[in-house]
Formats: C-alpha cells, sequence, structure tokens
C-alpha cells in the first residue's frame, strides 16, 4: 500500500472525527445581551454585576487640542508630564500637559547646527518606464511628516516618529529640531521587495529600534541606534485552521507547495520600564493575541492566575470576538490594559494574567467610544484616542477600581497585613469579586505555613483559609490548603499521638502477659486436680 493509500486514509478519518464533533452539543458560554461596563467575570466565566471600575472625566474633541477636522490620532505617549498626540490626519504631533492643555505643536523638522534633515527619495517615472527624482515632492516632504502612525519617546524627551508614507523614521525634539532620521534600512535578508514603512515602534535603553513595518510579516524589525539592521524579532505564530489541514492531506505535493499560509502580523507594541516588549496581532481568537516578549524573543506572559485564556471578553461569538488593537503598560501599579477595538471595551490584568476591571464601551453617550484604536495609562488614568469621534476620553479610576490595585500591588509587594485589609475592603464592595477571597486565602495559608509548629493560631490560620477558598470555589487551593491543615494537625497531636501508641502497646503487652499467665494457672490447677 502507497502513502498516497494511508494519507487518504487519514483524511477519512479526520472528516469522520470532525463530522461527529460537529454533532456534539456545544458547551460554549452563553451571550450575556445585557452586558454594561459595569461587569465582571466569575470563577466559571459568567459576567455578573460589578461596581464602576473606571468613570470618564473628561473629553477632548479635536478643537479642544487645537487641531482641525483632519484630526486622526494614530498614536499616543506619556511621559513625565506630557501627552504626545499624533495626529496622523493633521502630519503634526500635539504635546498636552498633565491638564490636557496643548503647550506645543509640532509641524515640521527644523535643520540644526550638528544634523541637517537628509533629502527624501521621491521619484517620477517617465514614459519610457525610466525614473527621476522629484525634487518638488523632496523639498514638499523634507521637513514634514506624511501619515505618520506611531511614536515613542525617551527619557530624554526625545520624540521618535514613525513618518509612515515618508518611509523614515524621524528624531526630534519638543521644539521640532531633527535630531536624527532613519530611512531604507538595507539588509539582504528583506528581499527587494521590501519597501520600509514604519508603522509603530519603541526603542530601548541602547537605542535599539523594534519596529512594526507594513507589510512585514516576520516579526518585529530591529535596528540598532545607527539604523543598521540587526534581525527579525519573535515572529508571530502562523496561524492553521483545522479546515486547511484536512484540505493538505487531500493534496499533492505540488498543490501543497503552491499554499503558503502566512503568520499574522503584529499591530501595536508597547514597552515596560524592564524593556518587555509587549504585541498586539491580528489574532482574535486566543490569548497568543498579546504577548510579551523577553530579550531573546521569547513570549513569557505570565498567566498562572488567568482563569481564562481569552484576552477580553469572554462571552463572544463569531461575530463579536475581541479584536485588540493596542496595549498600554502601567509600570507603578504592575498591570497592563488592552483595547477591544470591536467591544469598545478596554480590559486590565495584573502581572499574573488576573482580570482585575472593565472598563469603556461603544455608543454616543459621554465616555463612549465609536472607533477607538490607541490606549495609554497615566498614574490612576487610562487614556483612549477615538478615531471615528475624533476625540480623547480620560477615565479615572473609582474608589473600587482604586482599592483592587492597591490590594494586588501590596500583596505583590509582601505587605500581607495591608493587602489583607484592602481585599476584604474589595469584597465588601464587590462580593462577585472571587479573586478577593482568593488572596485573602492565600494571604492565610501563608501565615499558617510560617507559623512556628508550637504557634496556637497555625491551625486557625489554615481553617480561615479553608473559608476563604469556599467562597472563592477554588477547588485546587482548597485541597492544597486541606493537605496543609492535616499535617499541621498531626504535627501539633505528634507527642500525643506517639505516647498514646507507647501506652497502648505496653498495655497490649500488659494484657497478653497477663493472659499468658492465667492460662498458665489455669493448666498448673488442671494438672494438679489431676493428681
Amino acid at each position: 500500500m502507497t502513502k498516497q493509500f494511508w494519507k487518504r486514509i487519514a483524511a477519512f478519518c479526520a472528516a469522520i472525527v470532525m463530522g461527529t464533533a460537529c454533532c456534539l452539543p456545544s458547551f460554549a458560554l452563553p451571550i450575556n445581551n445585557n452586558i454594561t461596563d459595569t461587569y465582571f467575570y466569575n470563577q466559571n466565566g459568567q459576567a455578573v454585576a460589578s461596581p464602576v471600575s473606571y468613570r470618564p472625566v473628561k473629553v477632548l474633541s479635536y478643537r479642544d487640542m487645537g487641531a482641525t477636522a483632519t484630526f486622526v490620532p494614530a498614536d499616543m505617549f506619556v511621559r513625565n508630564e506630557y501627552l504626545y498626540v499624533l495626529d496622523q490626519g493633521g502630519n503634526q504631533i500635539l504635546v498636552l500637559d498633565s491638564s490636557y492643555n496643548k503647550v506645543a505643536t509640532i509641524s515640521e523638522l527644523k535643520d540644526t547646527a550638528t544634523y541637517t534633515v537628509p533629502d527624501l527619495n521621491y521619484y517620477v517615472y517617465n514614459e519610457d518606464g525610466t525614473r527621476e527624482e522629484d525634487s518638488a515632492l523632496k523639498k514638499a516632504n523634507k521637513y514634514a511628516f506624511k501619515s505618520p502612525s506611531g511614536i515613542y519617546v525617551t527619557e530624554d524627551e526625545e520624540i521618535y516618529v514613525a513618518d509612515t508614507e515618508n518611509k523614515r523614521i524621524v528624531v526630534c525634539d519638543i521644539e521640532g529640531n531633527c535630531l536624527q532620521v532613519y530611512q531604507n534600512p538595507s539588509v539582504d535578508a528583506l528581499g527587494i521587495t521590501f519597501e520600509f514603512k514604519p508603522q509603530k515602534l519603541v526603542v530601548d535603553d541602547t537605542g535599539t529600534m523594534s519596529i512594526i513595518s507594513y507589510g512585514v510579516n516576520r516579526g518585529l524589525l530591529q535596528l540598532d541606534s545607527n539604523g543598521v539592521f540587526i534581525q527579525f524579532f519573535a515572529a508571530p505564530k502562523i496561524l492553521v485552521s483545522v479546515t486547511e489541514w484536512v484540505a493538505s492531506l487531500f493534496q499533492s505535493k505540488e498543490q501543497t507547495a503552491k499554499i503558503r499560509n502566512v503568520a499574522a502580523e503584529y499591530v501595536n507594541v508597547a514597552m515596560d520600564s524592564r524593556g518587555f516588549i509587549y504585541t498586539a496581532a491580528t489574532d482574535t481568537t486566543s490569548v497568543s493575541a498579546l504577548r510579551k516578549l523577553s530579550f531573546d524573543g521569547t513570549d513569557v506572559l505570565n498567566q498562572t492566575d488567568a482563569k481564562f485564556t481569552v484576552i477580553g471578553d469572554v462571552e463572544t461569538t463569531d461575530t463579536t470576538s475581541p479584536q485588540i488593537v493596542d496595549v498600554a503598560v502601567n509600570d507603578e501599579a504592575n498591570t497592563y490594559t488592552v483595547l477591544d477595538a470591536r467591544m469598545g471595551r478596554f480590559f486590565t490584568y495584573n502581572s499574573t494574567g488576573m482580570l482585575l476591571c472593565i472598563g469603556g464601551g461603544s455608543g454616543n453617550q459621554f465616555g463612549r467610544f465609536k472607533a477607538p484604536n490607541v490606549i495609554e495609562c497615566r498614574d490612576n488614568q487610562i487614556i483612549v484616542a477615538d478615531s471615528g469621534n475624533k476625540t480623547i476620553t480620560v477615565y479615572e479610576m473609582t474608589d473600587y477600581a482604586t482599592c483592587v490595585n492597591d490590594a494586588f500591588t501590596q500583596y505583590k509587594a509582601g505587605e500581607y497585613e495591608e493587602a489583607s485589609e484592602l481585599f476584604e475592603r474589595v469584597a465588601k464592595y464587590n462580593s462577585n469579586m472571587y479573586v478577593a477571597y482568593e488572596y485573602l486565602g492565600n494571604i492565610q495559608k501563608l501565615y499558617g505555613s510560617q507559623a512556628d509548629d508550637d504557634d496556637p493560631m497555625r491551625l486557625q490560620y489554615y481553617r480561615n483559609a479553608l473559608e476563604y477558598y469556599k467562597l472563592s470555589e477554588t477547588k485546587q487551593s482548597y485541597s492544597e490548603c486541606y493537605a496543609l491543615l492535616r499535617n499541621a494537625e498531626l504535627s501539633n497531636y505528634f507527642y500525643i499521638i506517639f505516647f498514646s501508641a507507647i501506652i497502648i502497646i505496653i498495655g497490649i503487652i500488659v494484657l497478653i502477659y497477663v493472659r499468658k499467665y492465667r492460662k498458665n494457672r489455669a493448666e498448673e490447677q488442671r494438672r494438679l486436680d489431676s493428681q
């Protein structure tokens, strides 16, 4: 039998399995059509009532920021007291202070004594197909941005701009003085069809740029501080559907060779203070839509406490699945927040993947979105840009969300007494917040494990933890804590059990001796009687 025969047999079996699966009842979570921004997910993945986590406090129109009706917010960045807003439609950067008043506009670059803005490579084509430089376009676009898409600001307040349609990265200061321009990175690995059109970028302490470039699906394009190509960094995984896999079983080698599965492209990128890079990809079906990349490109997104494998809303359908378009990192709070453009909501998680708060929503009301596309964090605020409404909305954390955030912050810092008080407050705010009970259980279990064997509170700590785990319905933690309690009880009563066992053993020995003694006496008496 040939390999082709066995290949067809495998395909037939796969088709049967798929057909059987389609006939099975669905176990997907039901859709809650009444979901608002005041909800949370319980331990079973069901939407439940929750206090408001984020409250809109300010909505800035393009007029408030001194822009025109062409305003299109493509990106934002918070550095120190300034919010940098990249206006793609107006080809400019708007700089706002901490009160969201405009303090500067960067609409063109300036030559400096140390650096002259280089000419751009613009060409026109003659009728015979030859190419010649277009000096008019050079002059018109040399000092101006053209559809810029991304912005990053360093600690020294050097502004990196992905000047997309000018096919360059520009570095300038808040006065518009040009510090550096990066154009046309040359590398054979890019291929002859490559066109450098940077869209988003981050810059580390060494000046290394990690860039999302238009049409590149091999990962982030990394350039050093001199603009020299380093590598493609952390390419997204190639997505292959079950249907495509089954179809490939029926195809010949020639047919299979003609099919190219294309990796999802990154759509946005962020970086935390430790140099970890967060990426949002076009994959909207799973947690892989968001990645946290280490220095070697490994995805190290910590999901140890995550209850669900979906970033964004849990209750989804094929037409309402999340579309993650941006991610923002709050280093002080040790959290990250993702923006779902399709649902118009943002979701905040702690460093271990635990969902903390949900905010936003689609609509025409105050603080709602039409087409949100950019998110940033500043202290206790969430800032969302909406390209549909041409607005920027500032959300502030409510007392409830602040309490949640502070509780996890104190817990991570090892301040368990303060964390315990905060989690108790969280539970009073929201009895549906099961994670509050879970972490209260964790603290009590920790107290029990750190207590001395002769500490009378040791067993009580474990019993308290069991009660909290019961409230949170955390079965695994409950079982682990129960085992610790049993071991502690055995340890506490060890000497009593030991000496009791000794006494029992001695008693058994004495009993055996007495019975043997009586038996011998009885036999001796019978012998005497027989004489």
